[in-house]
């Protein structure tokens, strides 16, 4: 009967997710990344990258569940197989090659679990603790869940069994324990939910978490890394423990919710709404890796920018008045239309079809849309902000440029980078550096503001003819009519020394210390610096119809639509897909790189957070003023991982501490999981 119940609660996130009422299947909290999973069997994710944990395989498809650890990516396909990616120091993405039959998965920090279909467990990754360990008489088994450093397994007896890391009690079952229908493992705590509707906690309980009020209606547990969260009847979440991220503060119009997860320090919920049967995603929580930013409805995307740790979109506008679907009225739009184009129209004629296809399009009017490092406010878009027809991103702030010429920009202002000046207008294009801001007006001059502590701003006085413009790092580039380019700003690495022989160039894009260009014979050009190779042009490449540099590296569009990339690769930016088709557009950031395709779908490659790399490039001026206003969170004074004793193992062994929130992961909510 145990056994009975167990499965039919373990299959109600499943109605939901098959019935066809629900997009969304499953949702999936790591360590600093969030994942979803769709019905179709794809997978989307988002947020920290640093070890291509948000790089979905290609080749991937028929998912069944997906699970996270704190820097890998678990997924269970329909045949039963698994597929892990991402972090792999620990050996917890190497699947065993005879592994089959698996119904179940779940991932502690560095370390992975699968049950088969005989009810057997098999683990596997970072074992110092015993977590992969997994008992011999173990038997049985219909539900599994990982903590940081231990693993617990639910029998279809409704008993619990915990292996691993004990030092907080985490693996000490309650004796009087059973009837257990769900588990879940936090960092240093492990959950069960009974039969009749009640939790019960055990392990770490520094910040409560292991306090469970006396609900006698709960239908799914979660944990993070230190904080329990509760789905009832009813739709409503509950959450308590650790809440020095608001973790724990469920927002109060939370309602219809029929999925919860939780990991590190963050907390999602899936609803449904009853009457419209449209799913709807909600996190909240720590959200230093942009791993609580849900972009809404991410279609007809016509535009891209990346910035340091931030990414911005321009959305077609697809709504019109009084409901009415306009056609296109090329008269209104001729002049504007020629105005912006002229330019662009000389230098591309003779370019190949798919690009002169572009000079006959409609000026795309359009939302903006921002997610990821919103520490200064640059992905919160002004709400009156419209008539948006061009994006670009800093390393901190966002600029738009808006339909009649103007131009709006947010986020860090801490060298008058968004203090566009008053009197700017007729703007046709636009381009942000990493602490100024650059704009081309219809007149073919040039006007920039913000940090000119490397003369990038100072536009030379007798510039004139430009058609198109690129911010740097620390220098600006312009590209003039005769094809000509003109560089100036920090030249450190001679990324203002334009090739005295360079000429015939369509296109043109600034790094943060290299420069790359386009020639109209579709052969490219890169100067500056080339400490990770960022300007070794591959000897074969030709037929390019668009370049985007990035802080360290460079990619090239070819007109066969592939995509070529070199410079750095430690955060897997280079790594594109092979086989990617149908893409408009490519833009790179500081280790990232996102995909425009034609259908106005978009993909992300790399590492979208700035962390550790920031030290690499930022000079002691810049380093000075991005630094002055970082955001410090003040942690608990806690041991040290080599100072804790494991009191399950017999010889003295260093048991982990509680890491930074951000670190200290754990995984499922294990009602989803089983079959």
């Amino acid at each position: 009967m145990r056994k009975d119940i167990f499965l039919i609660m373990s299959i109600l996130f499943l109605v939901f997710s098959f019935s066809g009422y629900c997009k969304v299947v499953k949702i999936v909290a790591g360590g600093g990344h969030t994942v979803i999973l769709n019905s179709d069997g794809k997978i989307l994710a988002w947020g920290l990258n640093s070890s291509g944990q948000c790089n979905i395989p290609s080749d991937l498809k028929d998912v069944l569940t997906v699970v996270a650890g704190e820097n890998h990516t678990v997924a269970l396909k329909k045949d039963g197989k698994v597929v892990a990616w991402g972090d792999n120091k620990f050996g917890q993405c190497n699947v065993p090659e005879n592994l089959s039959n698996v119904v179940a998965i779940a991932a502690g920090k560095n370390h992975t679990v699968a049950l088969k279909k005989d009810g057997k467990v098999v683990a596997w990754g970072d074992n110092k603790f015993g977590q992969c360990k997994v008992p011999p008489d173990l038997v049985d088994v219909v539900g599994i869940a990982a903590g940081a450093f231990h693993t617990v397994a639910l029998k279809a007896d409704g008993k619990v069994v915990a292996w691993g890391n004990n030092y907080y009690g985490q693996c000490s079952v309650p004796k009087d324990l059973v009837d257990v229908v769900g588990i879940a493992a936090g960092a240093f705590h492990t959950v069960a939910l009974k039969a009749d509707g009640k939790v019960v906690a055990w392990g770490n309980n520094m910040y409560k978490q292991c306090n469970c009020p006396n609900f006698d209606d709960v239908i799914a547990i979660a944990a993070g890394a230190n904080h329990t969260v509760v789905l009832k009847k009813g739709g409503k979440v509950v959450a308590w423990g650790d809440n020095r991220f608001g973790q724990s503060n469920v927002p109060e119009d939370l309602t219809d919710v029929i999925a919860i997860s939780a990991n590190g320090n963050y907390t999602l919920a899936l609803s449904l709404d009853p009457v419209t049967m449209e799913e709807k995603i909600v996190a909240w929580g720590e959200n230093k890796f942009g791993q609580c930013n849900i972009p809404s409805d991410l279609k007809n995307i016509i535009k891209v920018a990346v910035g340091g740790a931030h990414i911005v979109v321009l959305k077609a506008e697809e709504k019109e008045k009084e409901g009415k679907k306009k056609e296109p009225n090329k008269e209104k739009t001729k002049e504007k239309k020629e105005k912006v184009q002229k330019k662009i129209k000389e230098k591309l004629e003779k370019k190949e079809k798919a690009t002169e296809k572009l000079e006959e399009e409609e000026i795309k009017v359009g939302k903006v849309i921002a997610w990821g490092e919103n520490e200064f406010g640059q992905c919160n878009v002004p709400k009156d902000l419209v008539d948006v027809v061009a994006i670009s991103a800093g390393g901190n702030h966002t600029v738009a440029l808006k339909k009649d010429g103007k131009v709006i920009a947010w986020g860090d202002n801490s060298s008058g980078q968004c203090d566009v000046p008053q009197d700017l207008v007729d703007v046709i294009a636009i381009s942000a550096g990493w602490f100024h801001t650059v704009a081309l007006t219809s007149d073919g001059k040039v006007v920039a503001w913000g940090a000119n502590w490397s003369g990038q701003c100072k536009v030379p006085y007798d510039l004139t003819d430009v058609v198109m413009i690129s911010a740097g790092g620390n220098h600006t580039v312009a590209l003039k009519k005769d094809g000509k380019v003109v560089a100036w700003g920090n030249n450190e690495y001679g990324q203002c020394n334009v090739p005295e022989d360079l000429n015939d160039v369509v296109a043109i894009s600034a790094g943060w210390s290299h420069t790359v260009a386009l020639k109209k014979d579709g052969k490219v050009v890169a100067w500056g610096d080339n400490s990770y190779g960022q300007c070794d042009v591959p000897q074969d490449l030709a037929d390019v119809v668009a370049i985007s540099a990035g802080w360290f590296y460079t990619a090239a569009l070819r007109s066969d639509g592939k995509i070529v990339t070199w410079g750095d690769n430690r955060a897997g930016q280079c790594n594109i897909p092979s086989d990617l088709k149908d893409i408009a557009e490519i833009s790179t950031g500081l280790n990232y790189t996102v995909i425009l395709f034609k259908n106005g779908n978009i993909t992300v490659l790399g590492n979208q957070y700035l962390s550790s790399l920031e030290s690499t490039f930022l000079g002691e001026k810049q380093k000075e003023v991005s630094t002055e206003k970082k955001r410090e969170v003040v942690q608990p004074e806690m041991k040290k991982e080599e100072d804790l004793p494991d009191i399950k193992r017999e010889e003295p062994s260093p048991d982990i501490k509680r890491e930074e929130p951000s670190s200290d992961v754990k995984r499922e909510e294990p009602i989803t999981e089983i079959q």
